[in-house]
C-alpha cells in the first residue's frame, strides 16, 4: 500500500489523489447468457491485470464492483499514474481481444480531494468524494481524462491528449 495511504488504516484522512474507474464497455449485454462461474473466471483474470498495473505504478486498488475497479494514486504520482493507466488500457484491450471478448476497457480519470478510511465492518479502505462521482459519470469513450487530471500532466505529456469535448474529456492520440 502506498505510504500516502497508510494513515487511513487507523483513521479517516483527507487527501488529494488521482482517481480512476476501470470497466469493460458493453459488459452487461455481452454477459447476459454466460454462467456466473465463467464470468467469475474472466473477471478474476481481468482484475489481476488491473492490480498488477496499478500497484506497479504506485497506486492502490480500492475495490472491485461487478466489472469495474476503483483505483487511487498519491498526488505526487499523478502524471506517471495517468501514463500507466493509458498503457494498462492498451494492454487490457489486447488481452480482451485475445480472449475473444468484444468489450474493450474503459478508463475514467479525475483528480481531487477525497476522504479515505475504513467504512463499515469490512476491514478495507474506501474513498468518498467528488472525484469518485465524476469518474462514474464520465462518458465511456475508451480513455476519459478530466481537465483537472489533464492539468497533472507535463506539457510534453499533454500533447498526447488533444481536446475532444471541452471541458470534460481528453482522449489520447494513437
Amino acid at each position: 500500500m502506498p505510504e500516502a495511504f497508510q494513515q487511513a488504516l487507523s483513521r479517516p484522512v483527507t487527501l488529494r489523489v488521482l482517481v480512476a474507474l476501470i470497466d469493460q464497455e458493453r459488459f452487461v449485454e455481452r454477459t447476459s447468457e454466460r454462467s456466473s462461474s465463467a464470468l467469475f473466471t474472466e473477471l478474476n483474470a481481468f482484475y489481476g491485470r488491473i492490480e498488477t498495473a496499478v500497484e506497479g505504478a504506485g497506486g492502490m486498488v480500492v475495490k472491485f464492483m461487478g466489472d469495474a475497479a476503483l483505483v487511487v494514486f498519491p498526488e505526487e504520482l499523478a502524471e506517471d499514474a495517468i501514463m500507466a493507466l493509458l498503457q494498462m488500457k492498451r494492454d487490457l484491450d489486447v488481452w480482451l481481444a485475445g480472449q475473444h471478448v468484444d468489450s474493450p476497457a474503459h478508463v475514467a480519470v479525475h483528480f481531487g480531494e477525497v476522504t479515505m478510511g475504513k467504512m463499515g465492518a469490512i476491514d478495507g479502505l474506501d474513498v468518498i468524494g467528488e472525484p469518485v462521482n465524476t469518474c462514474a459519470l464520465l462518458p465511456h469513450l475508451g480513455f476519459s481524462l478530466t481537465r483537472r487530471a489533464f492539468r497533472c500532466l507535463s506539457p510534453a505529456s499533454r500533447r498526447l491528449f488533444p481536446t475532444a469535448e471541452p471541458p470534460t474529456t481528453y482522449h489520447p492520440t494513437e
